[in-house]
């Protein structure tokens, strides 16, 4: 099997926050290979892992995704190689997005992963190509539709998501007004 070693690393998450975060909410772990793919699933390994803003919210309670439970490994957007699969024609080599975890392994159902048309660094693909550029595109393009000579406030400009909201709303000709917030005070930007 291509990449494979004789073991491979998780975070798991050690104990709920209750306050602040700290490295103690966390424990790394070596695991033994996750062994072949069943009918159905891939093997993946791991090449970018988005640690979001939303993980947080993961370790307390459930979101759109089910809540974390202490023991469990992280679980994050990750871009994959597909390095075993069984059954389910997607090439061993074939890079793809999907919901994996802080790990080096993760072994999915074939459903449950995107094959990623790789174009220009994988870098873009987590960010303006990944979720990031999409949620940006929908909210601005589904929901806003920004016109020349309007305004549009972006309230977290200083954010991922926010600052590709602002750049397709500038390019539609909109007037942006960028809102940011840093830990003790409050800036804005006008373009």
């Amino acid at each position: 099997m291509r990449h494979m070693t004789d073991s491979h690393r998780a975070i798991l998450l050690a104990d709920r926050p209750r306050g602040k975060l700290d490295v103690g909410h966390f424990r790394e772990i070596t695991l033994p290979p996750p062994g072949e793919p069943g009918p159905g699933e891939v093997l993946c390994r791991t090449i970018l892992l988005s640690i979001s803003p939303g993980s947080r919210a993961w370790m307390q309670q459930s979101t759109y995704r089910d809540e974390l439970r202490a023991g469990e490994p992280m679980s994050g957007y990750t871009l994959a190689e597909v390095v075993a699969e069984n059954g389910t024609g997607i090439t061993p080599g074939t890079i793809v997005s999907c919901e994996g975890a802080w790990q080096t392994y993760s072994l999915l159902s074939a459903a449950s992963v995107q094959r990623v048309d790789v174009r220009g660094p994988l870098t873009h693909h987590m960010s303006v190509f990944g979720a990031t550029g999409l949620t940006a595109y929908f909210g601005m393009h589904g929901l806003g539709t920004p016109r020349r000579g309007e305004t549009v406030v972006v309230s977290a400009a200083a954010g991922a998501t926010g600052s590709v909201a602002g750049q397709i709303a500038r390019r539609a000709g909109a007037r942006v007004v960028g809102r940011g917030y840093h830990r003790k005070r409050r800036k804005e930007s006008f373009a």
